[in-house]
């Protein structure tokens, strides 16, 4: 299971938490387009702190981007902005996120 949470630096901002899994052997899975409701109260996340028990990987905003791998255990954060985030999983992971 991966548990990503991705805050802003405003915390009176509404969050939005979404669990869902990421299929088994998922290439760029696009949370946006495949998780109901992401990205709709927070249009972009102004940091990204992401947890997780399973080896994932993440690209932030693009598939293009540069894919920020994950061990299981391991946590990263980023000030970075977010408008979308897409994972890729070879066992497949349950993910958690949280916008704020």
């Amino acid at each position: 299971m991966a548990i990503i949470n991705v805050s802003r630096e405003d915390k009176s901002a509404p969050n939005e938490p979404r669990t869902f899994v990421v299929p088994p052997a998922s290439t760029d899975y696009d949370m946006k387009a495949n998780v109901a409701g992401a990205f709709t109260l927070v249009r972009i996340a102004k940091g990204v702190i992401v947890t997780t028990d399973g080896a994932v990987s993440f690209k932030l905003n693009s598939t293009s981007g540069e894919a920020i791998p994950l061990k299981a255990n391991q946590s990263i954060t980023l000030n970075n902005q977010a408008n979308n985030i897409f994972f890729t999983s070879t066992p497949g992971a349950t993910v958690t996120v949280v916008l704020l």
